[in-house]
């Protein structure tokens, strides 16, 4: 599994708390080709969400 990590930013309620977000192995992929800005925009727009008032911590693979 592929887990983009986001700790709330401070306009959020939910402020330095962390926020893991599944991600595709192509979602995994493009962050490592495009870049973190393409990335973080690509990721609001999928989930609906504005991912860029949150901090960005990076993308990680996750194994059990």
């Amino acid at each position: 599994m592929f887990v983009a990590n986001f700790l709330g930013g401070p306009d959020r309620p939910n402020y330095k708390e962390p926020i893991n977000v599944k991600i595709s192995l192509t979602d995994y992929l493009l962050f490592y080709i495009m870049g973190s800005g393409w990335f973080i925009s690509h990721l609001s727009k999928k989930m609906g969400y504005n991912y860029a008032d949150d901090y960005f911590g990076g993308v990680r693979i996750w194994i059990k």
